[in-house]
């Protein structure tokens, strides 16, 4: 993620906002196991990005193990944030642009991985 801020006086709290985020190997699912899916070798999100996640796990650069929320993140602006082992739950993401590679579209077991085997 790049330039990523949490602010606590933003009109919907719980949610943040960034320049970018991108996604490699991802698999997103509706709340269902067999609901609607999307899978992609790398997601490219740009331009107004606004997220909010009940909570994700992940590993903060390369050795220290998280889990967060964005409910609970201070408002400090991060110019540059690596997590690597993402996953998360409750995610909402709103943004102009969305760029996918290698991009699956589907339902249930269609997206049992991203394409390209990650």
């Amino acid at each position: 993620m790049t330039g990523l801020l949490c602010p606590a006086s933003d009109s919907m709290p719980g949610t943040c906002r960034a320049d970018a985020i991108t996604l490699d190997d991802v698999v997103l699912r509706s709340g269902e196991a067999a609901g609607l899916c999307t899978a992609a070798a790398r997601l490219v999100v740009r331009g107004s990005v606004r997220f909010a996640v009940e909570w994700a796990s992940g590993i903060v650069l390369g050795l220290l193990p998280v889990v967060v929320s964005t409910w609970a993140l201070p408002p400090v602006p991060l110019p540059y944030v690596r997590l690597t082992q993402v996953r998360g739950w409750g995610v909402s993401l709103n943004a102009d642009e969305l760029r996918g590679l290698g991009m699956v579209l589907g339902w249930g077991s269609q997206c049992a991985g991203p394409p390209g085997g990650g």
